[in-house]
């Protein structure tokens, strides 16, 4: 158990190193995030949708959203929230 435990972290780690390490995806998120307050600032939408398991992670993200942007004008911030 102690061992798969360990596995999962490093993938995680290995994961994030990725994106560090890659121009190409940190350009992509800079997008989609400039995109993001983009839209947020001219009153437009986020729509987020999954299937099955996937429905529930857009069902908690879109609540944790939606809480968030009723306690904060920064959407800067917000955004920064869900990179962690």
């Amino acid at each position: 158990m102690f061992k798969s435990i360990q596995d999962e972290v490093l993938a995680s780690i290995q994961t994030k190193e990725k994106i560090l390490n890659s121009q190409i995806i940190i350009n992509q998120i800079q997008t989609v995030s400039d995109k993001l307050i983009e839209s947020y600032k001219s009153n437009g939408k986020l729509l987020i949708a999954g299937n099955g398991g996937s429905a529930a992670d857009a069902q908690h993200i879109a609540g944790d959203t939606h809480n968030e942007l009723a306690s904060t004008e920064d959407i800067e911030a917000l955004l920064a929230q869900f990179g962690n």
